[in-house]
């Protein structure tokens, strides 16, 4: 091809069949044709298109790139170029151009072709899948000034419906009421580029459901006009995380009035280090609450208790039991403690509830004392009582032999009743059932010189109350025993199955048990064993002897 007239007729027949415009150049770059949609996309018409007037179509910054190209002697490969063009009616366009060289059959330059084309909406969706590829977990959303939808990503569709269908709808028909003020700003964004919001709010979704959001806003940049026209929010799924959170608060809010109300001190230790406490704890160890916080455990335990804390801390999950507690002035108290272990702030910790001690401790002491009281009324006063009556009686003619014998049977339990009482006195705390229970048999039994066979399990334990009753009735049928029934063997028993038992079993005389009972003693078994729910059998056979059977 030598003729550029060629060039032209060509050109012209393709700019009538495609959407591009184009123009042919001469070989000094001159315009000898401009058609097609070159006068639409550029701006320029057809007449200010000739000689070197096409050239205001390019860019200021790419007209050196273009003028050097067609100055360029040889071959030279095709020129493309992107830039930003104002239309003929005035908007800006991002258009993509080439430039080509028609080279002659002598193999000289005889025209350059160029073509342009409006890439605008592919530059919008190149930068929109840009961004979507950089995040490609979260949804994305963008609004126009008047805060329509323009684009939102397919993961939009966690709001439960489509996500095309939000396009060309207001954001704030999808925001919750509640959180609309905190867009009220929203408009200084088109004026700041480069600042970044992050906002917590809800969405509400087609079913109504409330969706919790992390969101992420900037102004984006439109690639054609250079300008901040639209804001683009990156949203993330929350909604768990603020349940999660939601759920925490209202269980320590829960934990702080149940705490607070509480007459126990309770707090919360980090290791050995507090963390949290109730005002009662304070008022117990005589602390201001803010005093509390960061101080360590063993401030609060005496200094000779504190290895054995730490052991039964270290050893066991939960740890119960008492101590003494020492106070910020120094002084000391009997205290209960009960500790576990819990998560708290997502932390393993230790919750610790003390009790102070010392109003039960004296209330115990003194229902101890009255109980010592009615024991030695209804034993040892008792019996000293009938010694008194029966003296003065002798005392005025000789005595039978039965009445001294009565004498002496009566001296002998008041004697027991007195060393029965002052063993409890003068013992810290009662020995547990089974010590008690061989102890009691072995010291009777040997006074009655009557033989004795123990089948006793260590491992039962009863309530301090139960526990003296049942050696109550122990005593009562030891005695009967070898007073009455004159045995030689005594059999006692000590077992667990659904129920705990005790058992007395004796071979001597026996008694007739369809005769009305003489004397207060099985009356007596009978009202202890009833005062713990326990019940009590009495079977005795004239000759053989007599088993007595608490059960409880």
């Amino acid at each position: 091809m030598d003729d550029i007239a060629q060039v032209v007729a060509r050109a012209a027949a393709s700019a009538a069949l495609l959407p591009v415009g184009v123009i042919v150049l001469a070989p000094d770059g001159t315009c000898a044709y401009a058609g097609g949609r070159w006068s639409e996309l550029t701006g320029l018409p057809h007449e200010t298109c000739s000689g070197w007037g096409w050239l205001r179509a390019t860019p200021s910054e790419k007209r050196s790139e273009v003028l050097a190209w067609i100055e360029e002697t040889g071959s030279r490969p095709d020129l493309p170029l992107a830039y930003q063009s104002t239309s003929r009616d005035g908007l800006v366009q991002w258009v993509r151009g080439w430039l080509q060289p028609v080279v002659g059959d002598g193999g000289q330059v005889v025209a350059s072709v160029g073509t342009i084309q409006d890439v605008t909406e592919l530059a919008q969706s190149e930068a929109r899948y840009r961004q979507l590829a950089e995040d490609p977990s979260n949804a994305i959303v963008r609004v126009d000034r008047s805060g329509t939808v323009t684009y939102v990503s397919p993961v939009f569709r966690m709001l439960g419906h489509p996500a095309a269908d939000h396009t060309g709808a207001s954001m704030a028909r999808l925001v919750h009421p509640e959180d609309l003020h905190l867009f009220a700003d929203r408009d200084t964004l088109f004026d700041n580029p480069d600042e970044i919001r992050h906002r917590r709010f809800r969405l509400i979704r087609l079913d109504g459901d409330v969706l919790w959001v992390d969101g992420r806003s900037h102004g984006t940049v439109d690639p054609v006009t250079g300008e901040v026209n639209e804001i683009q929010t990156s949203l993330r799924d929350v909604t768990e995380q603020v349940e999660i959170e939601q759920a925490l608060r209202e269980s320590e809010e829960r934990f702080r009035v149940l705490a607070d109300a509480a007459a126990e001190g309770v707090c919360i230790s980090d290791g050995d280090t507090i963390i949290s406490a109730n005002a009662a704890f304070g008022a117990l160890y005589g602390y201001e609450p803010e005093e509390l916080i960061g101080m360590n455990a063993s401030a609060f335990i005496s200094p000779d208790e504190l290895a054995s804390v730490r052991r039964s801390y270290v050893e066991r999950r939960d740890v119960n039991g008492e101590f003494t507690a020492v106070r910020k002035d120094g002084s000391r108290f009997p205290a209960y403690g009960s500790s576990r272990r819990a998560t708290y702030q997502g932390r393993s910790v230790r919750v610790i509830a003390i009790t102070d001690l010392t109003a039960l401790k004296l209330s115990l002491a003194l229902e101890e004392r009255r109980r010592i009281a009615r024991d030695l009324h209804d034993g040892l006063a008792h019996e000293l009582a009938f010694i008194a009556s029966k003296t003065r009686t002798a005392r005025r003619c000789s005595p039978s032999p039965e009445v001294l014998d009565a004498l002496a049977s009566a001296a002998d339990r008041a004697l027991d009743e007195a060393r029965r009482a002052i063993s409890v006195l003068s013992s810290r705390e009662p020995p547990p059932l089974p010590l008690a229970l061989r102890q009691t048999a072995e010291d009777l039994c040997t006074r009655a010189e009557i033989g004795l066979a123990l089948h006793v399990d260590d491992q039962i334990r009863v309530p301090g109350e139960t526990e003296e009753n049942l050696l109550r009735i122990l005593r009562e049928a030891i005695t009967n025993a070898g007073r009455h029934g004159q045995a030689e063997k005594l059999t006692v028993r000590l077992w667990r199955d659904s129920r705990v038992h005790l058992s007395i079993e004796d071979d001597g005389h026996g008694f007739d048990a369809s005769l009305p009972a003489r004397g207060f003693g099985l009356v007596s078994m009978g009202e202890r064993a009833r005062a713990v729910g326990a019940s009590i059998e009495v079977v005795s056979i004239v000759g053989q002897g007599t088993r007595v059977e608490v059960s409880l």
